[in-house]
């Protein structure tokens, strides 16, 4: 997801060649819009964190050796909702992708303190160094 516009003095201020595209292409129909803070995306420390040291903490205490494998159940486990179109459920698996914004930095900060319960439930553990510095971090960020 790229930045197409900012607000100033209580105005959006956006990029017509990014823009208006978008507008024309939509035409004469009700859109959605999602005006979203900067502030309130995931960082790429919460991703290295949970890249980096949480799925090979789970490789090591589980015996799976496929991270993208343990990512996909752990996404599925605890990020997974359950939307209804046209009267049919369907389950969505958000994407941890920095470009895709659905997991938001709480949720992120949230879905990784999950994992660590559940790595600590399945035998395994990560050097407390690593969590204290994952911590710093996040209280930096705020």
């Amino acid at each position: 997801m790229e930045t197409i516009a900012k607000i100033k003095n209580a105005h959006i201020v956006y990029d017509p060649e990014k823009v208006n595209p978008f507008l024309f292409k939509h035409e004469g129909k009700e859109v959605v819009m999602k005006l979203e803070g900067l502030a309130d995306r995931k960082s790429y420390e919460q991703l290295k964190f949970y890249f980096g040291i949480i799925l090979p903490a789970f490789v090591q205490a589980t015996g799976e050796t496929g991270k993208e494998k343990l990512d996909a159940y752990l996404r599925d486990k605890y990020l997974s909702s359950i939307h209804f179109v046209n009267g049919n459920a369907f389950k969505y698996i958000p994407t941890l992708q920095i470009g895709k914004n659905k997991v938001n930095r709480a949720t992120m900060t949230n879905y990784i303190e999950t994992c660590l319960n559940e790595l600590i439930d399945c035998g395994g553990s990560i050097p407390m160094n690593d969590v204290e510095a994952y911590r710093e971090i996040m209280l930096s960020e705020t």
